[in-house]
């Protein structure tokens, strides 16, 4: 634009104003959280991230989700407050059948185990590699 004939008026003022909003963008997208909001969203992933900017910032941007691995804590399933006084429902107290409590039981041992082995890491992965999700919303996207 700065180089239109129709601006030269005005070039000198355009090629420091874009200098400027460059200075800022850099700024921006040195940012963790620029990067980290960018990836978390589901309309884009590493999609915009990797064809628009140079190697060396995406590699410093996955470097900085290791942070991830730092404050990630996977949802602990203990009962709430409210959960635990609630009365059973009628569904639960009918399901008594041959072999509930054994099956419970193994269920409790799955959860256990998954819970025990689950990586954080490999979850935040295959969110990557999964395809793009068009939403409008994105927080309700991630519930």
């Amino acid at each position: 634009m700065a180089d239109d004939l129709q601006y030269l008026p005005i070039a000198d003022a355009i090629k420091a104003r874009l200098k400027n909003v460059d200075k800022y963008f850099k700024k921006t997208s040195q940012s963790d959280v620029y990067f980290i909001c960018l990836v978390l969203d589901a309309n884009y992933k590493l999609t915009y991230i990797e064809g628009w900017w140079d190697y060396g910032d995406v590699a410093d941007g996955r470097a900085r989700l290791e942070a991830f691995d730092e404050y990630y804590t996977p949802p602990s399933r203990t009962p709430t407050t409210n959960e635990q006084s609630a009365p059973p429902t009628r569904a639960a107290s009918v399901r008594k059948h041959y072999g509930d409590n054994w099956m419970r039981e193994a269920i409790r041992t799955r959860k256990t185990s998954d819970h025990l082995t689950h990586n954080p890491r490999q979850e935040l992965n295959m969110y990557l590699s999964s395809p793009l999700e068009e939403t409008d919303d994105i927080v309700a996207w991630w519930g």
